[in-house]
């Protein structure tokens, strides 16, 4: 339970930059709609963006962390990037799994369930463009897709930063 308190704000950073960006992402995807290519690339910049920030998040967290490995001021916790990830996204994947009510051939389940979907593309606006040009914004497996990659962008960008990977992966050359 150390771990959640210690990590309370970096999860909700995590979560409270994905409200950002859905908000970026909703506003290119509203304002780009008239043109395909427009919404094309500004919603490749907008999924973009989003794992670029939540890379960086993690890079320096686990860059932190194993500073602290190393001075023996803490353990080694291999799963800390995973569990992030997965609170971070619990409002994400319970609207993706609620949204698969919508394949149900009930009335009020598939109501229910487009409400889930609805609600889960304002959550996830980055996606938005890209997601109704490809037309797998109805789809209530997109979502949880979507979940799944941001938990996967979280687990690599800290164990970059762990493992001591320049940021970018390209190493500065000292000037002379």
């Amino acid at each position: 339970m150390t771990m959640f308190t210690s990590t309370k704000y970096e999860t909700l950073k995590l979560f409270l930059d994905q409200i950002a960006l859905a908000v970026f992402g909703i506003v290119t995807a509203v304002a780009s709609s008239s043109s395909p290519v427009f919404q094309l690339i500004f919603g490749i910049i907008g999924i973009g963006l989003y794992f670029y920030i939540l890379y960086a998040t993690m890079w320096e967290i686990g860059a932190k962390d194993r500073i602290k490995v190393d001075a023996k001021r803490e353990e080694r916790k291999p799963e800390k990037p995973l569990l992030m990830g997965l609170v971070a996204n619990v409002p994400n994947f319970i609207l993706g799994l609620v949204g698969l009510l919508k394949l149900i051939n009930n009335d009020t389940a598939q109501t229910i369930g487009s409400v889930a979907v609805s609600v889960s593309k304002l959550l996830q606006g980055y996606y938005l463009g890209v997601n109704k040009l490809m037309g797998i914004g109805e789809i209530p497996y997109t979502y949880l897709v979507t979940a799944l990659i941001g938990v996967f962008m979280v687990v690599v960008g800290y164990s970059v930063g762990y493992k001591g990977v320049p940021f970018l992966i390209f190493k500065n050359k000292k000037q002379s």
